[in-house]
């Protein structure tokens, strides 16, 4: 009867034999034979079939005085063997092994930014292989994974929304491989959160957020001036109407000053999420992110003003630590925060200067040039989640009142 084929990435049982010492060998080693009925064994040679990636099958083999282990050695052997051919996918791997082997080839792409790939690596790591990872890719039914996804919805939407954009890459990337016939995926709900309409800050608002950071900023007597940045980068992003990132990873190369003062966004400020030093990436959050924006003069005046006080570090950073390095964006809105909380101001964060920088510019230059300005790819995305909706139809009444004329 012929020997049946091995599944791709799995061995065979393991089959041990002993032997005893038989002379020498040229080279001086011991030869050694197979014992034979009433000779006690003085070594065991343990082998294993196994079939690697690319379809072809080998045998593992591995020598020890003590049976159990002279297994056992030949098992990790084989198991070091088939990690090393990379294992195929199948329908018996687990969701978190392929997660595993999907998130290392699309890491190895370089096709998406740290950024992303770190979100994508925390959806895997803390939603999906937590609450999905011990299924094996066969037991994996739509149910099971909407199941799955409105736990995480009930308190996160946003974690249900993208665990279900990653475990799509991730099953599409088994169907490639025929590992899966089918996306049990396609069928589930999509999740969304309920976004807010826009709101823009009043001036009196504005102005009482300044004056509660520059009391916090001057009310230290002694030792190190504290946020001596944050008043400066808070009227820098409602000028430029850029995100914190943005606005901490600007240098000075990228400003030009004078007659027409511009900036330029070539980069973000990037917070791994789990452990690393914070670091800037040298390209924007989005393509549409790469742009030169018109400040206004008093981000302009406030610029030259840093220019003759400011060490820049090594980066040339416009708003440097204290040291010289990268300022973290966690570490400006702490401060930030303390400063409203001693004022008893709550409500207020920094994304709020984006959209009311958005709302000034759209409703005095439209909806493109407010598009333009904060880097966004379409008008629609500033309509929808930035620029406040002018609730003030423009006067028409003259033009309706022509109607009224023509029936007299």
């Amino acid at each position: 009867m012929a020997r049946s084929k091995l599944p791709e990435g799995h061995t065979s049982n393991v089959l041990v034999a002993g032997y005893v010492e038989d002379g020498l060998k040229a080279s001086g080693a011991k030869r050694y034979r197979r014992a034979t009925a009433g000779e006690d064994p003085t070594i065991y040679r343990a082998t294993v079939r196994y079939r690697a990636a690319n379809g072809t099958t080998k045998t593992a083999e591995a020598w020890h005085v003590h049976k159990s282990k002279a297994e056992a050695r030949v098992r990790d052997n084989a198991a070091r063997y088939l990690e090393e051919a990379g294992r195929a996918l199948d329908p018996t791997m687990t969701v978190a092994e392929l997660g595993e082997a999907w998130l290392s080839v699309f890491a190895a792409k370089g096709s998406v930014r740290p950024q992303t790939l770190g979100l994508y690596a925390s959806a895997l790591n803390d939603h999906v292989a937590p609450s999905l990872g011990g299924w094996e890719l066969r037991e994996l039914t739509t149910g099971k994974i909407t199941a799955a996804l409105d736990a995480m919805a009930k308190t996160a939407p946003s974690n249900a929304r993208f665990s279900r954009v990653v475990l799509k890459h991730m099953i599409d990337y088994a169907i490639q491989h025929d590992a899966l016939e089918q996306s049990p995926v396609d069928k589930t709900p999509t999740y969304s959160s309920s976004a807010a309409s826009p709101k823009a800050l009043t001036v009196d608002q504005l102005m009482k957020v300044r004056q509660a950071v520059s009391a916090w900023q001057e009310a230290r007597r002694s030792g190190p001036p504290r946020g001596r940045n944050t008043l400066d980068v808070l009227d820098f992003m409602l000028g430029a109407g850029c995100r914190t990132g943005e606005a901490l990873a600007v240098r000075w190369e990228d400003v030009r000053l004078g007659g027409d003062p511009t900036v330029t966004f070539t980069g973000t400020i990037i917070t791994p999420r789990h452990k690393g030093k914070v670091y800037r990436q040298p390209l924007p959050k989005s393509k549409s992110g790469f742009r030169t924006v018109h400040i206004p003069q008093h981000v302009a005046n406030m610029l030259m003003r840093r220019a003759g006080e400011e060490d820049p570090g090594e980066l040339g950073l416009v708003f440097a630590s204290r040291d010289g390095g990268i300022m973290s964006p966690n570490n400006f809105r702490r401060g930030l925060r303390q400063a409203l909380r001693e004022a008893d101001l709550e409500g207020f964060y920094p994304y709020l200067l984006r959209k009311t920088a958005a709302t000034a510019i759209a409703r005095a230059d439209g909806m493109e040039a407010a598009a333009a300005t904060l880097g966004h790819s379409s008008p629609s995305v500033t309509a929808k989640h930035y620029a406040e909706r002018n609730v003030e139809a423009p006067d028409v009444a003259a033009t309706v009142q022509r109607l009224f004329d023509a029936l007299v």
